[in-house]
């Protein structure tokens, strides 16, 4: 209640009003921008943690690119033939040929008509040994 006070014919008059019914409409436009304000809030608080989450991908793709980069480098410098050859000749002891290997050709022959030559049958160790190394083949025919 409120009191008002007039003094124009020298009483107090005192102001009754009824109090206000509640408004709904009010009251739900109200309630549904606080709803829209949180919904907002919560949009941008998601979308500011996928930016960063995209931002942390991005910088993770780089660093995988620049690691790849560095990976195709190396994998170059350690497959030269300057390289490979100093290990070989270093570490295993190898050296290089004085000459070019020599290529010995054989006279074609018909391999279903022609008889086997008889050490090839009775030595099989001495048969296999013979078509792994053309020398000894050569040296097994000139007997």
């Amino acid at each position: 209640m409120r009191r008002r006070s007039s003094r124009k014919h020298g009483r107090v008059r005192i102001n009754r009003r009824k109090p206000r019914a509640l408004n709904w409409n009010f009251l739900g436009v109200v309630l549904m921008l606080t709803l829209f304000g949180i919904a907002h809030l919560l949009q941008r608080t998601e979308m500011k943690r996928m930016i960063r989450q995209m931002n942390d991908l991005q910088r993770q793709v780089e660093d995988l690119v620049q690691e790849n980069r560095r990976l195709q480098i190396r994998m170059i410098e350690l497959s030269s033939a300057s390289r490979i050859e100093k290990i070989a000749r270093e570490k295993l002891g190898m050296v290089p040929l004085r000459q070019p290997p020599t290529v010995l050709k054989l006279p074609s022959v018909d391999r279903e008509r022609r008889e086997p030559p008889e050490w090839a049958a009775a030595n099989k160790p001495a048969r296999d040994l013979a078509l792994l190394n053309p020398q000894v083949l050569i040296g097994q025919l000139e007997k």
